[in-house]
């Protein structure tokens, strides 16, 4: 009696038995199917697909046509990005079941981007589930070597985790500050900068930010010009910052008083960049070129 009960107590604790997740990683340029090989050597990186539950991740097993398969647990996973070495893809997170002693077809998980070279930087790209698995499942029981069973259960669209809020710290803020020259040939502008992350972290692809300055400006005359601008930023793909502004200058000695509003566009990364600045103020438009410089997030990225 005592010997059934060991039994049934170490069998009741036994982890759940395996299950196979089996399907297809198709990732298109535009709308040509692009050899997963091609992929690699544009993106200098292996491929691959992961599945998570809390702090387990099982890495699937990937051929050279895109046919993965993965043992795990029995259980519910998230599948939330393509891999690419150390970067990866983001997707909609999505919600795999892998059921015990069973394989599960995933169907053709299809990712779409306009250019390979776009892969890694999570814009621009489309993810759908494509349910092919009344022609796929015989195929990848046949290649998993797998004698049991095999169903469809398509990855689905999972509920939004709850996020922490996001807490800004000193160093955060302090990569906010940027100082910046430039000139048209005839004005020279002195300008530092506060930039305020609203959405991600300042410098990420697709952040949206709020700007602030406050600037000198002198012209060919003896006057001078105090400056106050405003408005909304955004970064995209992590190499150009588009912002739009508006304020007033404040004349002294002579220098005019009056509105200001700009359009910036930066090249370059988050903590040194070129600025060009499309200005209009009641003198006229005019063009500015300058450079600008984040010393805070500098030290930081070194650091």
């Amino acid at each position: 009696m005592t010997a059934q009960l060991l039994l049934w107590l170490a069998a009741a604790a036994a982890p759940p038995p395996d299950g196979l997740w089996a399907g297809r990683l198709a990732i298109y340029e535009g709308r040509a199917l692009a050899p997963l090989r091609r992929v690699q050597e544009i993106v200098r990186a292996p491929v691959g697909l992961s599945l998570r539950r809390g702090r387990a991740v099982y890495d699937a097993q990937l051929d050279e046509e895109g046919f993965f398969v993965l043992r795990a647990p029995a259980g519910t996973y998230r599948l939330e990005a393509v891999g690419l070495g150390s970067r990866a893809e983001l997707v909609p997170p999505q919600d795999v079941e892998v059921r015990p002693s069973e394989l599960s077809c995933a169907g053709t998980l299809a990712l779409s981007v306009q250019r390979l070279e776009y892969l890694g930087q999570g814009t621009l790209s489309r993810f759908t589930v494509v349910d092919d698995c009344a022609r796929m499942l015989p195929f990848l029981r046949q290649r998993a070597g797998w004698p049991g069973p095999g169903k469809v259960h398509l990855p689905r669209a999972a509920p939004p985790e709850e996020e922490a809020p996001r807490v800004l710290t000193a160093a955060d803020l302090l990569c906010g500050l940027r100082a910046e020259a430039s000139t048209n040939g005839t004005e020279l502008a002195f300008r530092g900068w506060y930039i305020y992350p609203i959405l991600q972290t300042v410098g990420a692809p697709g952040a949206i930010t709020i700007h602030g300055s406050l600037g000198r400006v002198t012209g060919p005359s003896a006057g001078f010009g105090g400056e106050f601008s405003v408005g909304p930023g955004v970064n995209v793909l992590g190499l150009v910052e588009l912002a739009a502004v508006a304020g007033v200058r404040f004349g002294f000695d002579g220098f005019p008083t009056g509105p200001v509003g700009a359009v910036i566009v930066r090249p370059g990364f988050y903590g040194a960049g070129f600025d060009l600045r499309a200005q209009w103020t009641s003198a006229g438009p005019a063009v500015f070129v300058g450079v600008d410089l984040a010393p805070f997030f500098l030290v930081g990225a070194v650091l």
